[in-house]
């Protein structure tokens, strides 16, 4: 005689949640447990943990062949999460009758203890926010999962401190209650409450770049000798970007949750991510790797700033594989079975001397490098990286008088949170791509009213300054950015001409 039962369980790929069928089939025989459909070593390795939590919950574990199947079996499942559907689902094969609820429509994941506490799973918030609009939307899982799918609208998370507990959860009647949302900060913001730039004395060309490069999410790479303020503008640049949207921030929430990191921990959730890793960081630090395969600090930076110092530094490889990410928003990582993509819509931000010593050019100082180390160390950043960037900002050191002047009285400004709104209201279909940097060029193009003037003045600025097609598109999405700024409805000359002051010099 063969008894059977399933439930709904979840498994994660790449930032992906996945539905994964946790069937239970007991057969007579001599006590025997097997667990097939590709279950990785956590998997295997959880039946001396579920033994352990059944005895310390009060349950027996039943005599006989207990087959465990992972549907479905061409997916690779991983993870501990799946201790907490397969008790249960041992449990039911014996007491299934005291159950008060359709298994259908519920999704259960969690780690067992040895003493049967559940415990909190990596990427529970990114495998419960895939179920959105699914028939499975009530989740049972660990107090702390929980407490933090609660905040995802159309989710219905039922928080357990114990696999006893849980059990109770499912045989309750009335049903449990799903867990209420709790509050983890304070709210988003609306505005930065201060001026960006206090503290920051002269550099009024570049603050104007970070502006431009804020409103339209332009990328964006600052030259300039060493203690000039390359570092400290870039670290400021989050708080001149708006607040993200509830959709940016379910993305952010999605990919920090598949990386095992809580976003819900921040102060302020709603702002936009900035990640600055060292120049020593590798291939799959950046673009995403490792078993399992997490995301990356590229896609850790989605919807935010990626902020590489001194980027001659860094490997060659590493550098470019930014041109997909920069020209795609996403980064494809490509394995025997599988390919995996994350998200990464980033606004890339460099910095880096004019030469190895960092003086070459500088009027106060003089350079100690040779011609051919100069070459060298321009050259490793390359032609097709460079032409996916939009403002080239040479940063000059603070004049003596700015530095030891008086603080210069400084009013918030609110201007690229206005270009940003009226972005946001222009390009509305577009899904996230709602940027002047971002937004297909074809839908860009109605925009920019290039009369006869115009298109003369473009004409020209193309054959002298030898610009790529590509160039010439970023050119024009500075434009319209800063047109956007001044509340323009079209590109006038002069915002072309403001535009191509940050061209790059060839």
């Amino acid at each position: 005689m063969t008894t059977y039962t399933y439930w709904n369980s979840l498994t994660l790929e790449g930032v992906d949640g996945h539905v994964v069928k946790v069937e239970a089939a007991l057969t007579s025989g001599l006590p025997k447990y097997h667990v097939v459909g590709l279950p990785d070593g956590a998997v295997r390795e959880s039946y001396d943990r579920i033994r352990a939590a059944l005895k310390a919950g009060g349950f027996d574990f039943p005599r006989g062949v207990v087959t465990i199947n992972l549907a479905p079996a061409d997916l690779k499942k991983a993870g501990t999460g799946f201790d907490l559907p397969i008790a249960i689902a041992i449990i039911a094969l014996t007491k299934g009758r005291e159950l008060t609820v359709n298994a259908a429509d519920w999704a259960l994941f969690g780690e067992l203890g040895l003493d049967g506490s559940i415990r909190s799973v990596r990427g529970a918030l990114a495998m419960g926010i895939g179920l959105i609009n699914s028939p499975c939307t009530r989740l049972l899982c660990s107090i702390k999962d929980a407490a933090d799918l609660s905040m995802v609208q159309g989710l219905y998370p039922i928080g357990s401190a114990t696999l006893r507990e849980a059990w109770e959860s499912l045989t309750r009647q009335p049903p449990s209650l799903p867990t209420a949302p709790v509050a983890r900060w304070g709210g988003p913001r609306t505005r930065h409450q201060k001026p960006t730039w206090v503290g920051v004395k002269g550099q009024s060309f570049a603050k104007r770049g970070f502006e431009i490069a804020a409103a339209g999410r332009h990328n964006m790479v600052l030259e300039g000798p060493p203690g000039s303020g390359k570092t400290m503008m870039s670290k400021r640049l989050p708080d001149l970007l708006p607040p993200m949207s509830e959709r940016e921030m379910l993305d952010v929430m999605r990919i920090h949750s598949a990386a095992g990191l809580d976003w819900l921990e921040m102060a302020d959730p709603s702002r936009a991510p900035f990640r600055s890793p060292h120049h020593s960081i590798s291939y799959a630090g950046l673009c995403g790797g490792g078993h399992p395969v997490r995301p990356g600090e590229v896609s850790l930076a989605h919807h935010g700033v990626l902020y590489l110092d001194e980027m001659p530094e860094y490997r060659r490889d590493v550098l470019e594989s930014l041109r997909q990410p920069m020209e795609e928003g996403t980064i494809g990582i490509s394995r025997l079975h599988a390919k995996i993509t994350f998200p990464a819509r980033i606004m890339l931000v460099g910095s880096y001397n004019p030469c190895p010593c960092g003086y070459f050019g500088d009027s106060t100082r003089t350079c100690t490098c040779r011609p051919e180390a100069i070459m060298r160390y321009q050259r490793k950043l390359s032609g097709p990286l460079l032409d996916r960037i939009d403002l080239f900002v040479h940063v000059q050191p603070v004049p003596l008088n700015a530095l030891i002047g008086e603080e210069e009285e400084l009013q918030r400004d609110d201007s690229v949170h206005l270009a940003v709104d009226r972005q946001r209201a222009r390009y509305t279909h577009e899904s996230s791509q709602y940027y002047n940097a971002t937004v297909p060029y074809a839908k860009l193009l109605p925009l920019l009213g290039l009369q006869d003037r115009l298109k003369s003045l473009v004409t020209h600025i193309v054959k002298n300054y030898v610009l790529s097609a590509r160039s010439f598109h970023r050119l024009m999405r500075t434009s319209r950015t800063i047109a956007d700024l001044e509340d323009a409805e079209t590109v006038r000359e002069e915002h072309v001409l403001e535009a191509l002051q940050y061209r790059r010099k060839v």
